[in-house]
């Protein structure tokens, strides 16, 4: 390529960092890497001096581009090159900048990738940059837990320090120690690494890496081995006065996103545990210590968009596929399994997003003589081209698209796949999507979300409709409605929704390739003795599901099931006694009961069972409990949960480390289902629950995605997906609330802010039930300042919400759901601080320095304030309600536990007034 092809090609990026286009940089470097005839054509376009500036990264850098410059680095871009005065990008890079430069040598180090640590390190990254302030890990941390011994070799023999602690109280050679990776060990303790030094937090704690060692006899040779101390370069080349030591991982969808690392309670640094608070306005989430390296599966940011994660996509060259006011689908006649008739109804299915792409869907028939003036849509069906059930391959070329699937589920899969490109990929006048080929297919064959209508908040017809069509978006193809029943009523329908409801909902979701799927549970004060008496409520509700696969049966129905089981023999008709399935229906029951089940019982249960294993904690042992069916060759689906319930803005770090677990570790798994349980007083938003479903549907699908790569861009996810939210706010502002809201939990607890088991709290979090009972909430560990620290933050997420720019169907309801949400949390922390004030014991040496007294030991001025405020909050909590769920349906018995409180709070005479107070409004 002549000079002045290379002179072209870097204007062209160069418009593309004033222009903001990163999208145009990557497919630019992409193109060039692919150049076999001219392989020096990349390093002269990025290494060139070719701007006043100095090269193209010290131009992006010289502007504070901050994506611009990432996509730089990732095409390879050498820092360590000089402009005509000497300098080097670093140093033109702000305190912003340089944290993507440490990034970069973080993500390097990771890869092992020896060459590009040392170009780093030549341009001015500091060697002993910590991730996180929460986290404190050096490169040195990340080598000995994602690299190889030449890796740790390569930042000992730099100078990199070897006894530093990181927040978990641990060196490199205690991380070390417990991986049990003696070569790593032995190049740690050749450099002079101290192994007298004991472990300052954790469970570890007093001990040395010795001590650390006993049981891991490769590791203790080494360590018993003679030491050959070698000495390390000289390090005067790595800059250590750098103000930005900490890496700052920006969001794909704003820079102003932060990460920091997060590890779990028990230590172990490829644990899926999530964020906590700090002092911005975003959310921290952790950049895992995953067990895959960290290199960027694809380099397009928003191909990071895609959710669920595709199994395989690689991106070509060339031009990209454009459209503008219409796309074109030919259908093929000639499909297996399928009618183009078939096919047609799931593209018009669609339709309405298409149009609110701007697009016009024409779909055509594809023969001989179609006409492919402009590029289109090719869509085909043939089940012996899919490798695998639901599998399809998307393959885009500058002038084509083409779907190739398997059935008509997998057709669903990929139509929401290209949605979601072009959405990604649209801009004011048209959509511009780059060369790909996708091979994509579910790594379980069910997925879905249940839904508690047994108490609690139960969304109108409209909004659940709406809420179902964002969840077959998600690929998941299960709706599980669970529903509790009673004895001591007469025989008659017991669902909120009525039967026409029901088969209302059934066949929405049935358009969208999705099973309604009925849970029938019964009341605690049911006994065997009563099912009789509901035989016939049972078929009355099931005659709405005839489509159904699955019949499931909650906990405590399935535990008379297999009582009645173990007593008389197993058989499937014997269930069909007390519940009445359908001949092609498969019978689910609750894993429960089997935990403590023989073995020789178990395998003689019919093999026609499924088990689902139920989980609402952070750290539930799948492992311990689904591995002994999966030995026995039984059925079972993994169920955690959202873990919102009986909180304000729920616990996100719960339900992402119980999804991760769920998905990651239960071997011969057939289906993930999310569980949305309502709780008692369903005083939180539906908002607070995506986090948990948007994670589940994801790992559902993809059980490879790593958790770095989630926690990284689920709030990314949650504002492209659900709120839409062109700010890029609204996801970090759910996700802040609730990990707001678990720290003080954590607090209570003494418990480390990495530390998230057994969460969530059973009784509830803190903040709830300072509003539901706070005279037994435990006040030992917590203090006033702690309550005030999540006040700040709390108003801060308050204050961003009115910048958000959604775009979604009920986006003034959710704003509103998240104002009153952070407007209880507050009142929480005030009752909170008013009893911790009102309970300090003078003599903090006798005992805890501060007692719960209760509420009525306040003064009567503090509580007529709180009441007052509360009272607000009722009225505004039942206009909320109203607006997207039925009022006939939980919303007395949360207001009343509201009330309760104000009842407590108020003087006596002002009891009657209380009761008169909104009289005429719902859930009064």
């Amino acid at each position: 390529m002549s000079h002045e092809d290379v002179t072209a090609v870097v204007i062209n990026i160069i418009s593309a960092i004033d222009g903001e286009r990163t999208d145009v940089i990557c497919s630019a470097l992409s193109e060039m890497k692919k150049n076999t005839h001219d392989p020096e054509l990349l390093p002269r376009v990025l290494n060139g001096l070719h701007t006043d500036e100095g090269t193209l990264l010290h131009y992006a850098t010289k502007r504070g581009k901050v994506d611009k410059v990432r996509a730089l680095l990732a095409g390879g871009a050498d820092p360590g090159i000089q402009n005509q005065d000497g300098q080097l990008p670093m140093e033109m890079a702000s305190d912003q900048l340089k944290t993507v430069f440490n990034e970069e040598l973080l993500k390097a180090t990771a890869q092992s990738n020896l060459g590009r640590v040392c170009q780093l390190l030549a341009a001015g990254v500091d060697i002993h940059l910590t991730d996180s302030p929460e986290m404190l890990n050096t490169p040195l941390h990340w080598a000995v837990c994602h690299g190889n011994r030449d890796m740790v070799q390569c930042l000992c023999a730099r100078g990199a320090d070897l006894n530093v602690f990181n927040a978990r109280g641990l060196t490199p050679v205690h991380e070390a120690v417990k991986r049990g990776d003696a070569s790593i060990v032995e190049e740690l303790v050749n450099y002079g690494a101290d192994l007298e030094l004991q472990v300052s937090l954790g469970e570890n704690v007093g001990q040395t890496a010795l001590d650390m060692a006993e049981g891991k006899e490769s590791v203790m040779q080494v360590l018993r081995a003679p030491r050959h101390f070698l000495e390390p370069i000289s390090v005067s080349s790595h800059n250590t006065e750098s103000k930005a030591n900490l890496v700052r991982f920006d969001s794909v969808t704003s820079s102003e996103n932060a990460l920091v690392n997060g590890i779990n309670g028990e230590g172990d640094l490829q644990s899926p545990k999530v964020f906590s608070p700090s002092h911005t306005n975003h959310v921290n989430f952790a950049a895992r210590f995953d067990n895959s390296n960290l290199e960027a599966k694809i380099g397009d940011d928003k191909l990071q968009l895609l959710w669920p994660a595709v199994q395989s996509i690689k991106q070509g060259g060339g031009k990209p596929f454009t459209v503008s006011s219409s796309l074109h689908v030919f259908i093929s006649p000639q499909s297996v399994g399928a009618t183009a008739s078939d096919m047609a109804y799931l593209w018009n299915m669609r339709r309405y997003l298409f149009d609110e792409l701007d697009l016009e869907l024409n779909l055509n028939i594809l023969t001989p003589l179609s006409m492919f003036d402009s590029p289109h849509v090719v869509c085909y069906i043939n089940r012996h081209l899919s490798v695998q059930p639901g599998a399809y391959r998307l393959t885009i070329t500058p002038r084509q698209m083409k779907v190739v699937c398997g059935d008509l589920d997998s057709l669903s899969s990929a139509i929401c796949t290209i949605l979601q490109l072009l959405s990604l990929y649209k801009d004011k006048t048209s959509v511009v999507i780059p060369t790909l080929l996708i091979d994509d297919w579910p790594a379980m064959p069910h997925r879905g979300v249940l839904l508690d209508v047994s108490q609690g908040r139960i969304p109108t017809i409209d909004n659940l409709e709406e809420y179902l069509d964002t969840i077959s978006l998600l690929k998941m193809n299960k709706i599980y409605l669970y529903t509790r029943f009673q004895s001591n009523l007469p025989p008659q329908w017991q669902c909120p929704y009525s039967s026409n409801e029901v088969l209302r909902i059934s066949e929405f979701c049935q358009k969208r390739r999705m099973q309604l799927i009925p849970v029938v549970e019964v009341g605690p004060r049911v006994q065997f003795e009563d099912l009789a008496k509901l035989y016939s409520v049972f078929q009355d509700f099931l005659a709405c599901f005839e489509n159904a696969d699955f019949v499931s049966a909650g906990p405590r129905l399935s535990s008379f099931i297999l009582g009645q089981t173990e007593d008389d023999g197993p058989g499937v008709s014997d269930t069909q006694r007390y519940l009445p399935i359908l001949s092609h229906q498969t019978l689910q029951l609750c894993g429960y009961p089997l935990h403590d089940l023989s073995t020789a019982f178990l395998q003689h249960l019919p093999p026609s069972l499924v088990f689902n294993e139920y989980a609402v904690k952070s750290d539930h042992d799948y492992t311990k409990f689904c591995t002994p069916l999966a030995e026995l060759g039984m059925n079972y689906f993994v169920c955690p949960g959202t873990a919102a319930w009986n909180s304000l803005a729920g616990c996100p770090e719960a339900a992402i480390s119980n999804i991760f677990s769920a998905a990651t570790t239960s071997e011969g798994v057939l289906g993930l289902v999310v569980c949305d349980w309502t709780g008692k007083g369903h005083l939180n938003h539906h908002p607070f629950s995506w986090p948990g479903i948007m994670a589940g549907a994801g790992l559902g699908w993809n059980n490879n995605t790593d958790m770095v790569f989630l926690t990284s861009s689920l709030p990314g996810l949650l504002n492209h997906h659900v709120f839409k939210d062109h700010a890029g706010l609204l996801g970090s502002i759910v996700l802040e609330l609730g990990t707001a809201e678990t720290y003080i939990v954590q607090r209570s607890r003494r418990q480390p802010i990495e530390d998230f088991s057994d969460m969530p709290e059973e009784q509830g979090s803190i903040l709830y039930r300072f509003l539901t009972h706070p005279d037994g909430v435990p006040l030992e560990f917590l203090s006033a300042d702690v309550l005030q620290h999540v006040t700040r933050h709390v108003r801060k997420c308050l204050a961003k919400l009115t910048t958000t720019d959604s775009h979604c169907i009920h986006t003034s309801i959710i704003k509103q759901e998240l104002q009153l949400t952070g407007e209880l949390m507050l009142l929480a922390c005030r009752i909170g601080k008013a009893l911790i004030l009102a309970g300090r014991k003078p003599d903090s040496q006798a005992g805890y320095s501060v007692v719960n007294f209760g509420i009525a030991n306040l003064t009567v001025t503090n509580r007529t304030d709180l009441a007052n405020r509360l009272l607000e909050h009722i009225k505004e909590f039942k206009q909320v309600w109203c607006q997207r769920s039925n009022p006939g349906n939980g919303l007395a018995d949360s207001v009343q536990r509201l009330r309760s409180l104000v009842k407590v709070l108020l003087p006596e005479a002002n009891h009657l007034q209380l009761l008169e107070i909104d009289a005429d409004t719902p859930g009064h």
